[in-house]
């Protein structure tokens, strides 16, 4: 949770929040990742994803939703353009009704260039996106070289040992 009171996760995963998104297995055992919907006081309707094994002796996977997506996004296993697209024509729609709405009164209905303006903000949420990829890349060549390193000194030791 961040100083502000709300779940954390990336200013991306924050617009994502509320769409479906797949239940994968936990990473400490086989079993599936279950969503389930908090009814405190002081955080009613905050959604996390847990493993059913949860506990003191059990798994640790245990995430807010956002934190979740932007897990699901570091594993690419999400497409995001197309849950971005989903969001832009719902608030399209939703331009539509209001445009609709105010037309019996006196105000013209509202044009298709006003109902755009976040724009600018998905392409900035598309490079959030990519460097969350780029990141979880980065990580995986540096624990490839950390490997490669380590087979080229017991490499080096087993040469050295036959040599003496």
């Amino acid at each position: 949770m961040d100083s502000s009171g709300r779940p954390t996760g990336s200013a991306l995963a924050q617009r994502l929040c509320g769409l479906p998104m797949p239940l994968i297995e936990c990473n400490d055992c086989t079993r599936k990742v279950l969503r389930l919907t908090l009814s405190t006081p002081k955080h009613p309707g905050w959604v996390f994803f847990k493993c059913e094994n949860d506990g003191d002796d059990g798994c640790s996977f245990w995430f807010w939703e956002g934190q979740y997506i932007d897990l699901l996004i570091e594993r690419n296993l999400i497409d995001v353009s197309a849950l971005l697209n989903t969001i832009e024509c719902n608030d399209a729609a939703a331009c539509v009704t209001r445009g609709e709405a105010t037309s019996t009164s006196f105000e013209p209905k509202m044009k298709k260039e006003e109902c755009k303006i976040k724009n600018p903000q998905i392409n900035n949420e598309c490079m959030e996106k990519i460097l969350v990829q780029l990141v979880g890349a980065i990580m995986k060549v540096g624990n490839l070289l950390k490997c490669i390193l380590m087979v080229l000194v017991f490499f080096g030791l087993a040469i050295l040992a036959k040599i003496w």
